[in-house]
């Protein structure tokens, strides 16, 4: 989980390189999306839940809080400067932004409670999010 963290990051900048817009955060769900289900290690613990807590135990606090600042800082400034821009509703703090777009990690882990349905399910959900953080100027 920790030597993915680099990789992860370097991921997410690619989708945070756009101007801010719903397009490119929801650009950024997709991209948050296919690392849970291509990467080996998250699709295990998409797959086995059960296996987090004792993964989590193992690393620590102090090396999750370690790694979690280069991963993290570029997409809280990234949202900061598209709440600024006037394009990312300013009335929520970028981490709870952060929070909000991390559910769509939700639909994925739930994978199995969509059905056929999985694929339109995540695009709708992923969309709305979007959608809704931006202002109308961020279409």
């Amino acid at each position: 989980m920790i030597r993915r963290a680099p990789l992860i990051g370097r991921r997410l900048a690619e989708a945070l390189r756009t101007t801010p817009s719903a397009a490119a955060l929801a650009e950024l769900m997709r991209q948050m999306s296919t690392v849970l289900t291509t990467d080996p290690f998250y699709r295990r613990l998409v797959t086995h839940p059960d296996e987090l807590a004792p993964v989590s135990r193992r690393v620590g606090a102090e090396e999750v809080a370690r790694v979690t600042p280069p991963v993290l800082a570029p997409l809280l400034g990234s949202l900061a400067a598209g709440q600024r821009a006037g394009v990312i509703v300013a009335d929520v703090p970028p981490d709870v932004v952060v929070g909000v777009l991390r559910t769509a990690g939700l639909v994925v882990m739930n994978r199995q409670r969509y059905g056929d349905g999985y694929a339109q399910v995540l695009d709708a959900v992923i969309t709305a999010l979007a959608r809704g953080l931006t202002t109308s100027g961020g279409d």
